[in-house]
């Protein structure tokens, strides 16, 4: 079982967005924030550096529930050693999730990670589209940035992944999120 830990200061207030702060004490230690992205807002200031993910929870009342994962502090030298820590860290935020929805609704919902735009050539690169303010949130393993519309989050893609001959990943898998989930 993971040796994870739900931290929180009943006495502080966390900032707009942040849901929780996570600690894992095995090996790699790391500290993370957990952001809930509220996608029928504009998002701001959402460029990070360091690992993180995204992944999505669906509570058993049909809603969705999107969030950020980002490590604060420690990891582990090999990138995907933290990121595999962290997928495990959101599923075991995502079972405290389905124990409040247990007692609340009577059945535990499911969570998933968000698919890589390009599993070959951009394996750690997820894109999620949030059509309601025309952003693209672009979560590429080693930080987030936020970008404004198609044609910046083309911009971003290639200066992100250009091979030495000049191409890019071209189109791959975007997420796209609605205001309201169906």
């Amino acid at each position: 079982m993971p040796n994870f830990f739900l931290c929180h200061n009943p006495l502080g207030k966390m900032p707009p967005g942040r849901v929780a702060y996570i600690y894992h004490a095995d090996s790699p230690r790391i500290f993370v924030s957990v952001i809930e992205i509220e996608f029928g807002k504009p998002l701001s200031d959402l460029n990070f550096k360091g690992c993180n993910i995204l992944f999505g929870y669906n509570p058993a009342d049909g809603s969705r529930r999107l969030f950020l994962m980002i490590v604060m502090q420690g990891g582990a030298r090999d990138i995907d050693t933290t990121i595999s820590t962290l997928q495990e860290a959101a599923g075991w935020f995502c079972s405290c999730l389905n124990k409040e929805d247990v007692a609340r609704l009577g059945k535990a919902g499911t969570w998933t990670l968000m698919a890589p735009y390009d599993k070959i050539k951009a394996p750690n690169l997820v894109v999620m589209h949030l059509e309601a303010t025309d952003q693209f949130l672009l979560s590429y393993g080693n930080g987030t940035f936020l970008a404004q519309g198609l044609d910046h989050f083309y911009k971003v893609i290639d200066l992100l992944y250009k091979d030495n001959q000049g191409r890019a990943v071209g189109d791959g898998h975007v997420t796209s999120i609605r205001t309201t989930y169906t």
